[in-house]
């Protein structure tokens, strides 16, 4: 209550309408920020901190659901001015927000991956498991993420390899297992049916 009450009332003061604007977010969390004495920039306690109060705000349970987690991303995309939907550095950019909220290291860990994945397949609303529909709309993002060209390249299929032997636990040389598995995944993704045909 308190929260809220301050907001309102600092809301009146600096003639702010306190439904409806993208102004009247940002304004509210640098009041907040000047209030809780954090920097605005370049500290993971702010963006845990703006979170929670945009959350208590429009009355978003903090934790277990799909809305929380879209929403937050449509409200930090119109703080940092992105575009919600097509471009690149928009994935880009609410893959470091996610990483930095739930503490994984950005790069060099297969726990990142497997975290990104389930994130985004939540946001476009595909199945985790069982359909080849996921396997090709994770590769495609891993390949814009890690800036890969989808079609015609050597590397694009070395790369696909590598992220997909991670994700389930495969090394990379050296077994029989490595050679089947890479051999069903692109299998399903040209549509070959793995067992009868040529």
């Amino acid at each position: 209550r308190f929260v809220s009450e301050v907001i309102l009332i600092l809301m009146r003061l600096i003639n702010i309408k306190p439904f409806g604007t993208v102004r009247f977010v940002s304004e509210v969390i640098l009041i907040l920020m000047q209030l809780i004495n954090i920097k605005p920039f370049g500290t993971v306690r702010f963006v845990s901190e703006v979170i929670l109060i945009l959350m208590r705000l429009i009355n978003i349970k903090p934790f277990g659901t799909v809305r929380f987690v879209s929403e937050v991303i449509l409200i930090l995309m119109r703080l940092i001015n992105i575009k919600p939907f097509g471009t690149v550095r928009f994935v880009s950019e609410v893959i470091l927000i996610l990483m930095r909220l739930i503490n994984i290291k950005p790069f060099g860990t297969v726990r990142f991956v497997s975290e990104v994945i389930l994130i985004l397949m939540r946001l476009i609303n595909i199945k985790p498991f069982g359909t080849v529909r996921f396997v090709s709309e994770v590769i495609l993002i891993l390949m814009r993420l890690i800036n890969i060209k989808p079609f015609g390249t050597v590397r694009f299929v070395s790369e696909v390899i590598l992220i997909l032997m991670r994700l389930i636990n495969i090394k990379p040389f050296g077994t029989v297992r490595f050679v089947s598995e890479v051999i069903l995944i692109l299998m399903r993704l040209i549509n070959i049916k793995p067992f009868g045909t040529v």
